[in-house]
């Protein structure tokens, strides 16, 4: 037998010295276990701190009824938070063609105030809900009505009432309508903030035609086409042939009238 040979017989099986061979077992298990162990922390952290799936997707990302109902929410609360107030308009009114008229529209914050005063008595009241700011803006038709707005159309509810005034001129003759709007603001939690209208009328003003006022305007809007129409030059060379008529009809009787010594 050779030295391999001895060696190989000297050399102990694992199983002669069983403490020290489980010894080696379990520690290589604590190891395998500590490293699962660890890799598990860190896979738990790093799902903690990263974004959720549905910021990263957009394809999952949440529907939006959940945000407009929490919208609809904080709009039904601001609606809630407006006072109740009074406005003070004229429904209906007369007018006479090309002539302006002023028209005035009250609004308060105040619901026990008489608005009536300084107002006639064509003016109506209504209830209507208030902001600390409001708009009012008077419309009609560019061709029916020539408006213009004598103070700012936003103004700050402050003291009893507050005034708005527009300078109104009638073009058109016969029933034409004015529309009026109150609008109020809503602010929001987050600063924004958002508009609606609180009152919205449209009253009947009966125009007046006015014959003269109606000629002018005419003769103003279409002076080009006047001087260039065929039958004005007609009657302009008409009326100047008479008169030069007349003129030498004239010169000729002082012509032949004896003189006066």
């Amino acid at each position: 037998m050779g030295p391999d040979s001895q060696s190989r017989e000297s050399r102990p099986w694992p199983g002669s010295k069983p403490g020290r061979w489980c010894i080696r077992v379990i520690t290589a298990m604590g190891t395998a276990i500590l490293g699962l162990g660890v890799i598990l922390i860190v896979e738990h952290l790093h799902s903690r701190s990263a974004p959720p799936l549905e910021a990263t997707c957009p394809l999952l990302s949440p529907q939006p009824h959940a945000f407009n109902s929490l919208m609809d929410e904080e709009l039904s609360q601001a609606w809630k938070e407006l006072r109740d107030g009074n406005v003070a308009y004229e429904p209906n009114r007369c007018m006479r063609q090309g002539r302006p008229n002023m028209i005035k529209v009250r609004v308060t914050r105040h619901r026990n105030l008489d608005l009536s005063v300084g107002l006639p008595n064509s003016f109506w009241v209504d209830r209507l809900k208030v902001s600390g700011t409001v708009t009012a803006k008077l419309d009609g038709r560019p061709d029916e009505f020539d408006i213009s707005s004598l103070n700012s159309p936003q103004q700050a509810l402050v003291g009893p009432y507050s005034d708005w005034l527009w300078l109104v001129t009638p073009l058109k003759s016969g029933l034409r309508s004015l529309n009026l709007r109150i609008i109020a603001k809503i602010r929001l939690s987050n600063g924004d903030t958002e508009t609606k209208d609180v009152l919205v009328k449209a009253t009947t003003v009966e125009v007046r035609v006015d014959r003269a006022w109606a000629t002018k305007r005419f003769c103003q809007n279409n002076w080009k086409w006047l001087l260039g129409s065929p039958i004005v030059l007609a009657i302009l060379g008409s009326i100047t042939a008479h008169l030069r008529r007349r003129a030498k009809r004239r010169n000729r009787m002082i012509f032949l009238s004896p003189k006066v010594k």
